[in-house]
Order: structure tokens, then C-alpha cells, then sequence
């Protein structure tokens, strides 16, 4: 305390102190502004992407979200399934762009599947209705770009949503209308079947590059089998070498996967795969048709048969 230069030092102590609180002071506010964001996207999330459950009349059903924004939480991928009478529809879409800016698109498409669906809307009507909200809101959202300081009208205009809507039947097979979108696959045994569309159809909001018709596919879809539906930022996902993920080449050593044990396995060889934090939301839904049920021989008591496999096995 008696050198010269003592309180120099002593006011240096001071600034560095107060510097040290004030940016700790900083940090803390921003960790709660980023904790609050955290939890809005959450909500957002739950809010618009409805968990789906887990049994859909004879569908075993599991799904899994993954946004390439985490701190958003959710970006431009969506799905939802709906039962109606004796029949199931699925909608699996992609949103051009992806993070907060594309939530108002994903809620206008996912609001008018489930009103069309929950109505008992055709497959095909399904198509058309999704196809018309997506155009007024695109619209309105034209009208608002143009309204407002600067203009962003024209990236609105340009928007487009690929899809898969699928229908269903508690037996036979399944119908699907492709607009732009990923075929789905399709895992029997050790097989993996993509199920192509036979006429390539442009995705929602590009339909004048067309004649508009929808067109609907037929495909079977055996008792026992499991559909997996995905995004391309599944298949997009590349290695360090720049190789994309063989999504069909892996599905194999996972055919006799439960769905939820189906998506966690991809999500998680996704991740070991691409080696570091994916650059694109990722979405997949899997559906399984329940087995057909063991039908007992003409004089055989169905005890007796479940004892006979029991020995068997």
C-alpha cells in the first residue's frame, strides 16, 4: 500500500471488477431472452406439429422432427395424420425455406389437411383444398409484403411445398397423391421398395406448370410391412466426403424394426453419418399395418394352435 503506483492499481482492480459484472450481467440476460425463445419454439412446435399417436386404428404410427435451426426448434418440415370412418390419411410436406420464416406456411397447409381429412374429404379433394388454402395465403401474404416497409412479395410468390398424402384403407391398398415430394419406401421382409409416382406432379403452389389434375397412385400394402415417409433432409444428408445418406440401402438391416424403433435408428446413423450438426430439418413418419391374425384349420380349437406354435417355437 505505500508504493507509488498503489492506486493505480487499485482503480485498474475496480474496472476490471465492474467490467466483470456488467458482461456477466449481459450473459445472464441473454441466456434468459435465448431460454424464452427456446420455450415459445417449443410451444410453437407442439402447437402446430400435434404429436401423433402411437396406434391409428390397425397403423402402428411413430414420427420424429428434428430442425436444422435447434435454437428455433422447428423450421419447415410437417406432417399429421387423420382418421376418419374406416380410412386413415397421412400428409408428410416439405416448405421452401426453413426456420420461423416458413411457420406461417406450414400452419396454413397442416390447418386446411386436418379441417379436409377430419370432414371426410376424397384423397383427391384432399389435394385440391390444400392446393387452394396455400394459394390465399400466399396472397395475403403478397398483400402484407407489398403493405409493408420494403418488399418481400416476390420471395412469397415464388413459395412452393412438396407432399405425400396418403389414404389408408383398415385393409387393401394404400392410395397416395405425390406433389414434388420424396417417394416413400417401403419395407417387407428384407426389401426396400420405393414407391415412385407414375406421373411426376409439381409441388403445391407451382400447379400452372401443370394441367392441375391430381393424380393418384395404388400400391399394396401387406399386413405386416412398414411405410416410411421422410423429407430430403434425410436423403440430402452427405458424409465428409460430400456422399449423400443411402436412406434405402440402410432401411434393410432395419426391416423388422418397430416404427419408433425405425426412426430412432435413422436419426441416429443420420447423425453418425453426417459427422457433425445436420443443415436441414429433418421429418419422417412410419406406419406399420398390423399382421394378419393367425387363422385356426378346419377342427382346430384356437388353443390348441397357439399351444402347437408355442412348442414350436
Amino acid at each position: 500500500m505505500g508504493t507509488e503506483n498503489f492506486p493505480v492499481q487499485l482503480v485498474t482492480i475496480g474496472l476490471i471488477s465492474a467490467a466483470a459484472v456488467a458482461a456477466s450481467a449481459v450473459r445472464m440476460r441473454r441466456e434468459r431472452e435465448l431460454a424464452k425463445s427456446r420455450w415459445v419454439a417449443e410451444v410453437t412446435q407442439r402447437v402446430l406439429l400435434h404429436p401423433l399417436p402411437r396406434q391409428v386404428g390397425p397403423f402402428e404410427v411413430a414420427s420424429l422432427y428434428q430442425a436444422a435451426d435447434e435454437e428455433a426448434a422447428i423450421g419447415g418440415d410437417l406432417y399429421a395424420v387423420a382418421h376418419h370412418g374406416e380410412r386413415t390419411q397421412v400428409l408428410l410436406g416439405d416448405v421452401q425455406g426453413k426456420g420461423l420464416a416458413s411457420l406461417e406456411m406450414v400452419s396454413c397447409v397442416l390447418n386446411s389437411f386436418r379441417q379436409s381429412a377430419r370432414g371426410g374429404s376424397p384423397l383427391p379433394d384432399v389435394v385440391r383444398e390444400l392446393g387452394a388454402a396455400f394459394h390465399e395465403e400466399v396472397q395475403d401474404l403478397c398483400a402484407a409484403a407489398d403493405s409493408g416497409p420494403g418488399s418481400g412479395s416476390q420471395y412469397v410468390e415464388e413459395s412452393f411445398v412438396t407432399a405425400v398424402v396418403l389414404e389408408l384403407p383398415e385393409d387393401g391398398p394404400v392410395r397416395l397423391a405425390n406433389l414434388g415430394h420424396p417417394p416413400p419406401l417401403l419395407l417387407q421382409d428384407d426389401t426396400v421398395i420405393a414407391l415412385e409416382p407414375t406421373v411426376p406432379v409439381p409441388p403445391l403452389g407451382l400447379e400452372e406448370l401443370s394441367d392441375g389434375e391430381v393424380i393418384v397412385d395404388q400400391a399394396d400394402f401387406p399386413p405386416g410391412s412398414t411405410l416410411l415417409l421422410y423429407t430430403d433432409g434425410v436423403t440430402e444428408t452427405r458424409d465428409p466426403s460430400g456422399t449423400f445418406y443411402p436412406l434405402a440401402e440402410r432401411l434393410r438391416r432395419w426391416a423388422g424394426l418397430s416404427p419408433e424403433q425405425l426412426v430412432d435408428a435413422v436419426q441416429r446413423d443420420l447423425r453418425q453419418y453426417a459427422g457433425s450438426r445436420l443443415t436441414d430439418d429433418v421429418a419422417m413418419v412410419a406406419l406399420r399395418r398390423a399382421p394378419a391374425a393367425v387363422v385356426p384349420a378346419a377342427g382346430v380349437h384356437p388353443g390348441e394352435l397357439t399351444e402347437a406354435h408355442r412348442r414350436a417355437a
